[in-house]
């Protein structure tokens, strides 16, 4: 083998080895919450986004927009989504779950969810927060009234049952798949400092 050759056969093996250090070092978080909830509102804007602007390459964020909701069979046998806070909500969790399956990355996924939770009306904002992460709202309208909007709510409603059924709380933050109560309560006002403590080698951003 050429000099050349083991010198790149090197550089690949150090980017690879990198590569993989990073992905140990990401927190994995599980956003269980709902489109009304004020307190879901109140972690999105002012713990969830702003962490994840320092943090972005330790976590790894799962949204789950369901939260207390629950689905069940009308009269003509068809079925149907009760929300905590009305139908609007079910409307804007639904919205949210298709906005999320169109999304290929995390960061256009956490800008999404971030500007659908921050307006007034989040079961409505669809075009303007498509339009702010560059998602076509036709698709995304496609989805909301196809029976992929249903399935998908389905898939968050047997989601959220695993974790807590019923769920005592929205939102609900679960970290590396196990709901631990104190790493919940104290998320709610110090997500970064709860984060932090969980990254192996933490960056100087945990240090600010």
């Amino acid at each position: 083998m050429s000099p050349l050759s083991t010198a790149l056969l090197a550089l690949a093996f150090l980017l690879a080895s990198s590569a993989q250090d990073i992905e140990d070092n990401r927190v994995n978080v599980s956003l269980y919450y709902e489109s009304l909830c004020p307190d879901s509102v109140r972690f999105v804007v002012n713990e969830l986004q702003p962490t994840w602007e320092q943090l972005a390459g330790y976590m790894n964020i799962r949204f789950i927009p369901f939260g207390k909701s629950w689905s069940e069979m009308n009269r003509r046998k068809e079925r149907v989504f009760r929300c905590q806070h009305g139908p609007r909500e079910c409307l804007g969790n639904k919205m949210q779950s298709c906005g999320l399956s169109l999304l290929p990355t995390q960061e256009s996924q956490v800008k999404f969810v971030t500007c659908v939770m921050s307006k007034q009306d989040p079961s409505s904002a669809g075009p303007e927060c498509c339009r702010e992460v560059g998602l076509d709202f036709l698709r995304l309208r496609e989805c909301y009234y196809s029976s992929l909007s249903d399935e998908l709510q389905l898939e968050a409603e047997q989601e959220t049952n695993s974790i807590r059924n019923p769920l005592r709380f929205v939102p609900t933050i679960v970290y590396n798949g196990v709901f631990n109560p104190r790493k919940q309560d104290e998320s709610l006002y110090n997500f970064k400092a709860v984060v932090c403590s969980q990254i192996p080698q933490p960056p100087e951003a945990c240090l600010a």
